[in-house]
């Protein structure tokens, strides 16, 4: 795809100088070749074609068409010339107003990405343009290799990419990995949770998955991290589509007290399992499989992540169908950069820091960043699942009519307690989904063992008091 498009450049920049050398190509044939004019009278002749200081009638259907070309390259170039400066003055100006956002890729991700920023956003082209942050949304391979050659010149301004598969590789102090399938997983369930239904069910519940892409993958991830609400609660995942090479991968699933099934079979052989579905989410499906669902099994609302709107209107009877568009969910200025997530994220590392030997330490955003880079990639992220996670119970809280402020009364240390231990869930799946085992004695990253991958009552009360008092933190920072 690169090729093609590199390709599609050269092309494009032969065309263009063909365009501009044209006329003089034909004015010089229409005096020296067929006028007989010397050639460097007739070089000049036709150069003044682009100025309009030509005044000789025409003698050839050459040097008739070069007058008419001429003008039209000269006008062409003076609106480039124009477009350029006033691209350049609007970078100046938006760099020098604060703020600027420099984006660079292709096609339709950077032009929604731009027209959110508004005056805030600068168009990176091919050059390094000056900018107080920088995203780079094109393919994987293209921002690694445009950010590494722009590298020196960054410095240690923020920079967000957009990649597939550097997550756990990554741990650079102001690179920040984002993926449009990752971010739309979280937006989904935070913004279709289950808490509602689970409630009304007392938390028994089956998902059903159909099409196991990438889509598909990060929305079980997200959904086995941000669906935790009850201790005893039994959520039920139940996959339709490849997923051997996942299941390889992720080989501690097992140890995660939600369930999930991978079917190797069609949907349509499972009925049974879709017809007592709590909610199925369609990802990179077809009309044909979603028109058979809904003949197929005559009550089940389905999700639907990748139709287009216009085939959806052909069920519009239905009432059955939820649209998401996940991909202009996906692309929201707030959730590429996710500003307030990763501050929220720094701070708890900060604490964590404070609470495990540097109990003399500032608590400000110098410290927060300087711990924040000792950090590995994978501990960056335990901190962002943990700040991520933070707002389905702070959604929980509300719905029960609590106020964050009562965890920090005497009262209330008993709904402190239990969300702790939900935190304390979320912390083990976190592990677990990064294939790390219990293990005796003390952590130990290269083996990925940890004592404390243990149900929340095998914790000892003084793991369970931290637990508590970093929980503390997080429902004592602003959002």
């Amino acid at each position: 795809m690169k090729k093609g498009r590199d390709a599609g450049k050269t092309l494009a920049g032969l065309l263009h100088v063909v365009f501009i050398v044209l006329p003089m190509a034909l004015g010089i044939i229409g005096y020296y070749v067929l006028e007989k004019e010397p050639f460097l009278n007739s070089a000049f002749m036709s150069l003044n074609y682009y100025t309009l200081n030509n005044q000789d009638v025409p003698a050839n259907l050459c040097q008739e068409i070069a007058r008419w070309m001429a003008p039209m390259v000269t006008a062409s170039s003076i609106m480039l010339l124009f477009r350029s400066m006033r691209r350049k003055l609007h970078n100046i100006g938006a760099f020098l107003g604060g703020g600027s956002v420099a984006v660079y890729g292709n096609g339709e991700e950077k032009e929604k990405l731009l027209l959110q920023l508004g005056r805030r956003g600068i168009s990176g082209e091919g050059d390094f343009v000056k900018a107080d942050r920088y995203i780079f949304a094109g393919e994987e391979n293209e921002n690694i290799e445009k950010y590494s050659s722009f590298r020196s010149r960054i410095g240690n301004r923020p920079v967000h990419l957009s990649s597939k598969n550097l997550f756990s590789l990554c741990a650079q102090d102001n690179v920040y990995l984002f993926n449009a399938e990752e971010t739309a997983a979280r937006i989904y369930w935070k913004e279709r949770s289950l808490y509602q239904l689970g409630r009304e069910k007392g938390f028994s519940l089956k998902v059903c998955i159909l099409g196991f892409s990438e889509l598909g993958e990060n929305l079980l991830v997200y959904g086995l991290l941000d669906n935790i609400f009850r201790r005893d609660q039994r959520i039920e995942y139940h996959v339709f589509g490849q997923s051997e090479e996942f299941q390889a991968v992720y080989h501690e699933l097992g140890n995660i007290s939600d369930p999930v099934y991978f079917h190797r079979v069609p949907w349509y052989e499972r009925l049974d399992v879709i017809s007592q579905a709590d909610r199925v989410i369609a990802c990179e499906t077809n009309v044909d499989t979603i028109q058979g669902i809904l003949r197929a099994v005559p009550a089940v609302r389905i999700d639907v992540m990748t139709c287009e709107e216009e085939a959806l209107s052909l069920f519009a009877d239905s009432g059955r169908l939820d649209y998401f568009d996940w991909k202009e969910k996906a692309l929201r200025i707030d959730d590429v950069i996710r500003e307030n997530l990763l501050r929220n994220a720094k701070k708890i590392n900060l604490h964590y820091a404070r609470l495990y030997g540097a109990e003399d330490m500032e608590e400000t955003q110098e410290n927060a960043e300087k711990e924040w880079a000792k950090l590995d990639a994978f501990t960056r992220y335990s901190n962002i699942s943990s700040a991520d996670y933070h707002d389905i119970q702070r959604m929980m809280l509300a719905a029960e009519g609590i106020s964050p402020e009562f965890l920090f009364q005497e009262e209330g240390e008993e709904t402190l307690r239990r969300y702790a231990e939900l935190e304390h869930i979320r912390w083990t799946r976190y592990h677990y989904l990064n294939n790390w085992r219990k293990g005796e004695g003390k952590k130990d990253k290269v083996n990925r063992t940890h004592p404390l991958l243990v149900p929340n009552e095998e914790l000892s009360e003084e793991d369970k008091q931290k637990d508590m008092d970093n929980l503390k933190v997080l429902f004592g920072l602003k959002m």
